[in-house]
Protein backbone atom coordinates (compact mmCIF):
# COMPACT_ATOMS: atom_id res chain seq x y z
CA UNK A 1 0.00 0.00 0.00
CA UNK A 2 1.29 3.64 -1.03
CA UNK A 3 0.34 6.82 0.82
CA UNK A 4 0.32 9.81 -1.76
CA UNK A 5 1.36 12.98 -0.04
CA UNK A 6 1.64 15.40 -3.20
CA UNK A 7 5.26 15.66 -4.65
CA UNK A 8 6.65 16.66 -8.13
CA UNK A 9 8.71 13.63 -9.69
CA UNK A 10 10.67 16.31 -11.86
CA UNK A 11 12.98 16.31 -8.87
CA UNK A 12 13.94 13.10 -8.32
CA UNK A 13 15.45 10.35 -10.39
CA UNK A 14 14.27 7.53 -12.14
CA UNK A 15 13.81 4.38 -10.84
CA UNK A 16 16.12 1.35 -12.48
CA UNK A 17 15.85 -2.29 -11.82
CA UNK A 18 18.33 -4.02 -10.21
CA UNK A 19 19.60 -0.76 -8.12
CA UNK A 20 19.97 -0.75 -4.42
CA UNK A 21 17.84 1.66 -2.63
CA UNK A 22 18.10 2.35 1.19
CA UNK A 23 15.31 3.86 3.43
CA UNK A 24 14.60 7.46 2.50
CA UNK A 25 15.87 7.12 -1.01
CA UNK A 26 12.92 8.59 -3.46
CA UNK A 27 12.29 8.07 -7.15
CA UNK A 28 10.51 8.69 -9.71
CA UNK A 29 8.68 5.36 -11.25
CA UNK A 30 5.53 5.93 -13.79
CA UNK A 31 5.21 9.73 -13.15
CA UNK A 32 5.16 9.31 -9.16
CA UNK A 33 7.62 9.54 -6.55
CA UNK A 34 8.49 6.96 -3.91
CA UNK A 35 10.50 7.17 -0.85
CA UNK A 36 12.06 3.93 0.48
CA UNK A 37 10.88 2.95 4.24
CA UNK A 38 14.01 0.37 3.86
CA UNK A 39 17.07 -0.99 1.52
CA UNK A 40 15.28 -3.10 -1.35
CA UNK A 41 15.73 -3.26 -5.18
CA UNK A 42 12.12 -4.14 -5.94
CA UNK A 43 9.98 -2.42 -7.85
CA UNK A 44 8.10 0.19 -5.78
CA UNK A 45 4.68 -0.35 -7.08
CA UNK A 46 5.01 -3.88 -6.26
CA UNK A 47 6.50 -3.35 -2.62
CA UNK A 48 4.91 -2.05 0.59
CA UNK A 49 8.00 -0.70 1.96
CA UNK A 50 7.49 2.68 0.20
CA UNK A 51 5.56 6.00 0.24
CA UNK A 52 3.70 7.16 -2.71
CA UNK A 53 4.14 11.13 -2.92
CA UNK A 54 1.77 11.83 -5.64
CA UNK A 55 2.24 12.85 -9.41
CA UNK A 56 4.39 14.66 -11.62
Amino acid sequence: MAITLGATAASHQEWKNGTQYCKNDTVNYNGSVYQSQWCTTENPEKITVTIKHGKK
